[in-house]
């Protein structure tokens, strides 16, 4: 006899599902490697961009629809990047507005402006697009105003590119932090899972498989934002970590209630499938 708690929708639900990859493993299985196979073809078409003005800045502030109105305007191939020079006046009671000041200011970012630099100054053999280009020559620029600062005032070059570089730089510097809490994880999948006592095949093909679904399933989702043609920024490179995270605490439930469920065959599939079901799927949508 049925328990009420199985007659439920959801249960029932979940327990057909149960039955059907109990009846067509090897379909399932096949089904999942396509689309997984299919998905994969669209990381040649992943594009990394930091836009932080378009990604990080409200979508109707002023400057943002100023930067839209001028981009309708000229109508370029690709949305501009913007510079900002800010002057700050060091001495007491002095103002920027002053004319002597000023010109201090205007002197010195014409002289920043018009130096003359090679590819040899920049001691980098990477130059491979315009827009690398166009950063390194802000951090030129940056650089000699730095070292040129007038004793009366200081000038800061500020700018869209510059902030997107340096969020990106400071992004890609974490990956090291990421990859070892990812080495610590799968170790700490592999010792918890003998705990359950399986030969070490088993622990092996469990540890591989609990680590890969949730990981597919990170790539996959950046394989469909390819597809749409969405850039991937720094923020949305932590998605495969979180995956993950999820996806493993998924598998412990998956499996602690396998291993200590005392049915077999398609009752022990549709019990587990009933039991942990409605909390895999909250947590994957989510």
């Amino acid at each position: 006899m049925i328990p009420f708690r199985d007659l439920l929708p959801q249960n029932l639900f979940f327990r057909k599902l149960g039955e059907i990859i109990y009846h067509c493993p090897k379909t399932i299985v096949t089904m999942i490697f396509f689309i997984c196979i299919l998905s994969f073809t669209g990381l040649h078409k992943l594009k990394f961009e930091d836009n932080f003005r378009d990604g990080f800045f409200l979508k109707d502030s002023k400057s943002v629809e100023e930067h839209r109105i001028f981009s309708e305007f000229l109508r370029p191939i690709k949305m501009p990047y913007m510079m900002a020079l800010i002057g700050e006046c060091t001495q007491p009671g002095c103002s920027m507005l002053e004319d002597e000041n000023f010109e201090i200011f205007e002197n010195e970012t014409l002289k920043a402006l018009n130096q003359l630099h090679t590819m040899k100054q920049f001691n980098r053999t990477y130059h491979y697009s315009l827009q690398h280009l166009v950063t390194f020559s802000s951090e030129y620029h940056f650089f000699w105003l730095k070292n040129r600062q007038n004793l009366n005032v200081n000038i800061y070059l500020l700018g869209d590119h510059l902030v997107d570089y340096e969020i990106g730089q400071a992004s890609f510097s974490t990956l090291h932090y990421f990859s070892a809490g990812t080495i610590a994880m799968i170790l700490t999948v592999f010792f918890i899972i003998r705990h359950y006592k399986q030969s070490e095949t088993v622990n092996i093909i469990l540890t591989v498989t609990i680590i890969c679904c949730p990981l597919f399933a990170g790539i996959i989702t950046f394989c469909i934002f390819s597809f749409m043609g969405i850039a991937i920024n720094s923020t949305m490179m932590i998605t495969p970590f979180l995956v993950l995270g999820v996806g493993v605490d998924d598998a412990f439930l998956i499996m602690r209630s396998w291993f200590y469920s005392t049915s077999a065959g398609l009752d022990r599939i549709n019990h587990v499938f009933s039991t942990i079901g409605p909390s895999i799927t909250l947590s994957s949508t989510t």
